[in-house]
């Protein structure tokens, strides 16, 4: 760890492979299985600067391979289009760390971990053509983008998937094992990072509230929305609903489900100076988890907004898996909200949320004395 100047967030060094597959779930936020994941490094030091994961391919046999293809060919063929795929993903965003950084120029590389759940994997034949095709596809889309190694995880053992070498990298592979956690484990966890047992227990964190729940939350917003209509002073309301939004904390959905104030909340984002305040200027650690019971609780057009809030308070805070699955639902419910459309669009192209701050103060201010 380098702690040469105070007011620099310190930097953590990984050591070794092992160091850098238990940073995954850090990373990611959650413990990663059948993923393709790609790590961007810049500069000399190898600075971790991004980090993109995708599914795997199913196995050969779920591929309707054609005629005279075999499975392995099926698997591989799918593999390297995944690979070119999360590869063009990983150079957007190094990018955008470049511009970010102001060094057109910087020089980055990257490292591929195929992560197999554990016992699991395909036969080997399959598997060793999956694998090679990931890389090779992964090379292609990464260009002049060099990768430094490619490790396959699978249960409790790490292969790389460059090196030849039984010396260096036995045929059985090497353990992982618990060890000591690294320097970046333990200030992860300090900082409050839990990561999720898997990608789909953070989807669910936006599983629809019970049926009752959302009946009752829907009559609140209907209520909402005719209070709204007939608000003379808008500009002081909008101050007073924000206040209310930053006094949700992390309730249980049944607690919102019947509150007039919850649901006048929700309806009156349909005013675009309110919905960006909301988004824009609450604390994403304080806020998100009382957005999250809103989203829960909404539904049709009103869940919108609603879950562009939540998406773009995860994107901020670094949870791509939440953040997506919140723009996703938000375009779902309606499929042209151009802030869903924007945000999501910055998500797929690897920019950063930072993009829209400046010093940690957000360049895009609300007018709160909007007329409208």
């Amino acid at each position: 760890m380098r702690t040469a100047d105070p007011a620099a967030p310190p930097v953590f060094r990984l050591t070794s492979p092992e160091e850098l597959v238990r940073a995954l779930p850090h990373l990611l936020g959650f413990h990663p299985s059948r993923s393709l994941v790609l790590v961007g490094l810049a500069g000399a030091r190898h600075r971790v600067v991004a980090c993109v994961r995708a599914d795997l391919p199913p196995e050969g046999v779920d591929l309707r391979p054609g005629p005279h293809e075999e499975p392995a060919e099926a698997t591989a063929r799918a593999a390297c289009e995944l690979g070119r795929y999360a590869a063009g993903r990983l150079v957007a965003a190094l990018r955008a760390d470049a511009r970010t950084a102001g060094t057109p120029r910087r020089r980055h590389h990257a490292l591929l971990v195929v992560v197999d759940a554990p016992g699991d994997g395909p036969p080997p034949g399959v598997a060793a053509a999956r694998d090679e095709a990931l890389v090779a596809g992964c090379q292609e889309g990464l260009g002049s983008t060099e990768v430094l190694d490619a490790l396959l995880v699978r249960g409790d053992r790490w292969w790389s998937l460059l090196c030849a070498d039984p010396v260096c990298c036995p045929p059985a592979g090497r353990p992982l094992g618990p060890g000591a956690p690294s320097p970046y484990e333990v200030a992860a966890v300090v900082e409050g990072s839990v990561p999720a047992a898997d990608r789909q227990a953070v989807v669910d964190r936006l599983r629809p509230a019970p049926d009752d729940e959302r009946a009752a939350f829907t009559a609140a917003c209907a209520a909402g929305a005719a209070w709204w209509a007939g608000v003379p002073d808008r500009p002081a309301q909008r101050r007073e609903l924000l206040a209310a939004a930053g006094t949700l904390g992390a309730p249980a959905t049944a607690e919102l489900a019947g509150s007039a104030t919850a649901g006048r909340l929700v309806a009156a984002l349909v005013d675009l100076p309110l919905r960006d305040a909301a988004a824009l200027l609450a604390d994403p650690d304080v806020a998100l988890p009382g957005w999250l019971a809103l989203a829960r609780l909404a539904t049709g057009e009103p869940s919108a907004p609603v879950l562009t809030v939540v998406g773009w308070l995860a994107y901020r805070r670094g949870d791509g898996v939440l953040a997506r699955t919140a723009f996703e639902g938000a375009l779902a419910a309606v499929p042209d909200y151009r802030l869903a459309v924007l945000l999501l669009a910055m998500l797929d192209g690897g920019l950063p949320p930072s993009l829209l701050e400046a010093d940690g103060t957000t360049t895009l201010v609300p007018d709160l004395d909007r007329a409208w």
